[in-house]
C-alpha cells in the first residue's frame, strides 16, 4: 500500500522485529540497525538513484525521518538483547549521527581523504567528538592511489603503475 518500504508508517516496527528476531537466532553484540542513514536517504530520496527514485527535499527529508525512527526502535531492541549498537555515517553528516546520538554506543566515521577534504582525519574526529561525545572509529576508509595526501590533490585521470601503493602507504 506504499510506494516502497522507506515510506511505510510500519518499518520502524518491521525492523524491530528483524532485529529481534536475528538477535534471538544469532546472538550477535554488534548491531548497526540501519547502515548509512543519511546516505540511503540521499540516495533514494534526493538524487533518486536508488528505488523508489525520488528526487526532491520532501522525499528525502520523509525518506531520512522514517530511517532515523527504524534505527532507533531497533537500536532499542539491540540493546535489550545486550548489544553494542553502533552507527556508520559519511563523514560529512555528523548530523545523522546527533539525531542518533542516544541511540548508539559507537559512532562509526566513514571517511575517504579525496573526497571528505574539508578537515584533515584528526580534524573530522576532533570535530566528531566535539559534537557528539559517543566513542569514535573509522568503520569505511581508502584513497585511491592517485590521491596525494601530502597535497590532497587526486589526479584521479594520472595512470598509476600496477602493484604501486605509494600514495596508499603514505596515507
Amino acid at each position: 500500500g506504499v510506494r516502497h518500504s522507506v515510506y511505510s508508517r510500519d518499518l520502524a516496527e518491521y525492523v524491530a522485529e528483524y532485529t529481534d528476531r536475528i538477535l534471538s537466532r544469532y546472538h550477535f553484540r554488534l548491531v548497526i540497525p540501519v547502515v548509512e542513514v543519511q546516505m540511503d536517504a540521499f540516495q533514494r530520496g534526493w538524487l533518486g538513484n536508488w528505488q523508489p527514485h525520488q528526487k526532491s527535499r520532501t522525499s528525502y527529508r520523509l525518506i531520512y525521518d522514517n530511517l532515523v525512527r527504524a534505527f532507533k526502535r531497533s537500536a532499542a531492541v539491540a540493546k535489550s538483547h545486550g548489544a553494542t549498537v553502533f552507527c556508520s555515517e559519511p563523514a560529512s553528516e555528523i548530523q545523522t549521527v546527533l539525531d542518533l546520538r542516544d541511540s548508539i554506543d559507537i559512532a562509526g566515521i566513514d571517511l575517504y581523504p579525496h573526497m571528505h577534504k574539508q578537515w584533515p582525519v584528526l580534524g573530522y574526529f576532533r570535530r566528531w567528538w566535539q559534537a557528539a561525545r559517543v566513542p569514535l572509529c573509522i568503520s569505511e576508509f581508502g584513497t585511491p592511489e592517485t590521491y596525494d595526501p601530502v597535497t590532497r590533490v587526486d589526479e584521479y585521470a594520472r595512470f598509476v603503475k600496477p602493484g604501486v601503493d605509494t600514495n596508499r602507504v603514505l596515507q
